[in-house]
Order: C-alpha cells, then structure tokens, then sequence
C-alpha cells in the first residue's frame, strides 16, 4: 500500500523517470572484461607431458602472463612456468617460417610441380595471419595444433589434412591422423621460480641447401600419396624405392631443409641406400649422421 506524500517534490517527476531509466539501463549493460589471450592454451605441455595452463601474477600495476605446468601426483620434475610472450612469439616464428618455406611445404604435403605456385601464395597468406594473439589463436585451432615444450626444441604439431585444405593442395592419400612436425631449437634455462626460453645458437658451419636433395625428398612424399591412392600402376616399383623416403626421421628431413646434413650425403648418395631402415638411429647411422 503506498500513500501519498505531504511535501513538496525534490526533482521534478520528469527529471525522476529519466535518472531510474539511465539507472535501470546500467545495471542490465555488461561490464567490459579485460581479459589478455593467451593463444596456447589447451593446446601445450611441458617436456614430461604434463598439460600446460596460461596464469598470471601482478607486480603493483603490471600484470604478467606465463604458462605453467599442471600439477601432477608422483611426478618428480618441478612445474615448469614459462613467459607467455616468449613462447608465443617462438611458436608464431615457427609457424611463418614453415608456411613461407616453399621446399618444406613441397616435402610435408606431397605437393607437384604444377600445383606448387598455388600452394605457396596460399600459405604465405595464411602466415600473415598469426600476427597478433587472436589471429594466432584462430590459426592454432584451424590446424588443431598441440605444441609441446622441450628442453632443446619447441615443437608444433599440425593436421597435414587441415593445412592441405586451407593451401588448397590435393589431399588424396593424406589421413586425418596424418601430422606434420615444425621444430624450433631452443634453449631452456630456469631462472628463480621461471624458465627462459632462448633461441639455440646456429652451428659455425654455414647451411648449404642442397635443392636437388630436397627436390628428392618432395618426391618422395608424392610418390607415397600416389600409391595410398592407387594411382601409378605401370611404375609401381618406381614409386615404391622413391616412397621409402617419406619414412625418414624428422630431424633428418629438418637438417636437410635448413643445409645442416652430412657433407657425403646428396641426392645420389640417399637413392642408393638399397634397404632404408624403420627405425629412425637406423637410418641415422646409415646416412652419416653418426
């Protein structure tokens, strides 16, 4: 029950009304979030493969980001907490390097000669686009990445399927369980309760790509797309000797993309490897990698 009052208004009824519908309008409009991304998260672990989640502490007005590792029951190594910036950028370094790297992409999908100008242009556009966290995080998500930290290397692991389709390059005889391995040496250093990540120095001795090498291998993975394909009949055998090149190591294939592979070892030297062995030390010691 209410009842009417016995003195003169404050405000008029008019300017009332208007400050409760300013008042009403405030209280349903959402407060704006200050949230920083954190691209990674989700999708890195440390190097014993405990997940690793995006925190941060603040330092009078500074806030600062890092990735942590997950606590885990019996596991002896300390948790391991990284500067997200720092790990973002080698990730997003990784990623444009690659996508840039027309010989690597050529190996990694299998792609021809005729299709090569296309998939290059594509996946330089695609590099462009992890300039920035949320750009980065939307690429990360496309290739469904998962990144893995290490005490020598940062690793990023991408669908061959996914990048296929988005470069537009044929992906007859590509799997959906088919990945692809972008490796960056670095250097882990712990620093009080954080790690650093650097950046490995290069080797004194310069790179010496070698394309015909290189070549050697794009063919080979083609050879073996060919072949999950059925295609290539009439030279099956041809095909069969060049699609055992697609079963090499992956840190053999990164020293031959980056010119770092023994001096003996070239294109005619790697053909004539009669029975190249499964197991990746194998294949190691039989082209001279000690």
């Amino acid at each position: 029950m209410t009842y009417e009052g016995e003195h003169e208004a404050i405000v008029p009824v008019e300017l009332w009304e208007a400050s409760q519908g300013l008042l009403n309008g405030a209280t349903h409009q959402p407060r704006p979030r200050k949230t920083l991304i954190s691209p990674l998260n989700g999708r890195i672990e440390d190097g014993v493969g405990r997940p690793m989640m995006s925190v941060h502490a603040n330092k009078g007005s500074r806030r600062y980001r890092y990735y942590a590792s997950r606590h885990s029951e019996g596991q002896a190594e300390a948790v391991w907490r990284i500067p997200a910036g720092d790990l973002e950028e080698i990730v997003q370094t990784g990623l444009e390097r690659f996508l840039n790297d027309g010989h690597r992409l050529g190996i990694e999908l299998g792609t021809s000669h005729l299709d090569a100008t296309v998939v290059t242009k594509n996946a330089s556009v695609l590099a462009s686009r992890a300039d920035e966290p949320s750009a980065l995080q939307s690429l990360l998500e496309i290739l469904d990445a998962q990144i893995i930290v290490q005490q020598q290397a940062v690793t990023v692991e991408i669908s061959a399927v996914r990048l296929a389709k988005q470069v537009c390059a044929d992906t007859a005889g590509l799997t959906d369980d088919q990945r692809i391995w972008i490796e960056v040496a670095v250097s882990l250093k712990r620093r009080g309760h954080e790690l650093k990540l650097v950046y490995a120095a290069p080797e004194a001795r310069p790179a010496q790509r070698d394309d015909r090498l290189i070549q050697l291998l794009a063919s080979g993975r083609l050879a073996w797309r060919q072949l999950s394909a059925g295609q290539g009949n009439a030279t099956r055998g041809h095909l069969v000797r060049m699609a055992r090149l697609n079963y090499l190591a992956p840190d053999i294939i990164t020293s031959i993309l980056e010119g770092r592979q023994p001096v003996e070892l070239t294109s005619r030297s790697l053909l004539r490897v009669a029975e190249m062995p499964l197991a990746w030390s194998e294949q190691r010691k039989a082209l001279g990698y000690g």
